[in-house]
């Protein structure tokens, strides 16, 4: 089992390992996605029996979704353009 520290004291740190940065490589992006969906996992695994746990996993679901819409709208698919028809 991998153990993963977020540091209580700066929540910025939690939403940055779901978020990303706009100026991150694609090698960091994966690796930052890659530990974000172990922390995920993790979280939900021990979610049943700790509450503080349990609202962690739901919030880092929420930033799961934030994420996959900001890279829907930042990188659009090949030939699909952000105007509207």
């Amino acid at each position: 089992m991998r153990t993963h520290v977020v540091h209580d004291d700066d929540p910025e740190d939690f939403r940055a390992l779901f978020l990303g940065h706009p100026d991150e490589s694609p090698e960091e992006r994966a690796a930052r996605t890659c530990a974000a969906r172990d922390v995920l996992e993790e979280l939900q695994e021990h979610s049943g029996t700790d509450e503080i746990t349990l609202l962690n996993a739901l919030y880092a679901a929420q930033l799961v979704d934030v994420a996959m819409l900001r890279a829907k709208t930042v990188d659009p698919p090949q030939g699909e353009s952000m105007r509207a028809a």
